[in-house]
C-alpha cells in the first residue's frame, strides 16, 4: 500500500477482513513504486493498493480503478506562508505539484521536501507551509476548521487503484480482499 492508504484506509480494511476471514495471514508493507510491476511479477507482493494520477495505466499489470479522489491545495487558517511543502520525488502526484508550482509559485516562496504524507500534514498544521494532499488524508482537519483549502485545477487529477501482475494468478485470498474495497 502506499503510505497514505496505510495510514487511512488500512485500519478499515484490516477490520473487516479479519472479521470476515480470521485465520488468513496478512502481511502489509509499504510499495516500492520504482520497482512495482517486479515486485509483483516476482511474488514478493499480490497486489497493491496505491494512489495514481487518474490517467495511470500500466501494460505491465492489470489495474482496478477504485475510486476518485481529490487533489487539495491546504494552508493552515489566517497564516500566509511562502513555503511549499512537497512529497518526494518518487510520489505518483509530484509531476502535478510541480506543474503548480510552475504557474503559481512566487519568487519568495520556499520548496520543502518532506519523505511523509503525515509528516506533511503536520507541517501545514504547524502553519510552517501549504501543500498539495489527497483530500481523504485532509478531510478530518478542513472539517474541523483546522485546515482550509483552496480549489485547483488539478483536483481531479487522482485516483486509488489496486493492482496485480497481469500474468499471475489471483488467489482465493486475494480476491477476497479486493471484493472488501470501495
Amino acid at each position: 500500500m502506499s503510505e497514505s492508504l496505510l495510514i487511512y484506509w488500512l485500519p478499515n480494511i484490516i477490520t473487516a477482513f479479519m472479521h470476515q476471514y480470521p485465520e488468513v495471514h496478512l502481511t502489509v508493507k509499504p510499495i516500492d513504486y520504482e520497482d512495482l510491476a517486479d515486485q509483483l511479477k516476482q511474488n514478493e507482493i499480490d497486489v497493491a493498493l496505491l494512489v495514481e494520477t487518474n490517467s495511470w495505466l500500466s501494460s505491465e499489470l492489470k489495474i482496478h480503478k477504485l475510486t476518485d479522489e481529490k487533489l487539495v491545495l491546504v494552508h493552515p487558517p489566517k497564516k500566509e506562508t511562502t513555503n511549499m511543502l512537497v512529497t518526494e520525488y518518487t510520489c505518483s502526484w509530484r509531476p502535478i505539484i510541480e506543474e503548480y508550482l510552475t504557474y503559481h509559485s512566487q519568487p519568495t516562496e520556499n520548496k520543502l521536501e518532506l519523505p511523509s504524507i503525515e509528516a506533511i500534514k503536520k507541517c501545514v498544521l504547524l502553519g510552517l507551509g501549504k501543500s498539495m494532499l489527497p483530500q481523504f488524508v485532509v478531510k478530518e482537519e478542513i472539517d474541523q476548521g483546522k485546515l482550509h483549502y483552496e480549489k485547483t485545477k488539478f483536483e481531479d487529477s487522482i485516483a486509488i487503484y489496486a493492482a496485480h501482475h497481469k500474468d499471475k494468478w489471483v488467489s482465493a485470498n486475494i480476491n477476497a480482499l479486493l471484493e472488501l474495497l470501495p
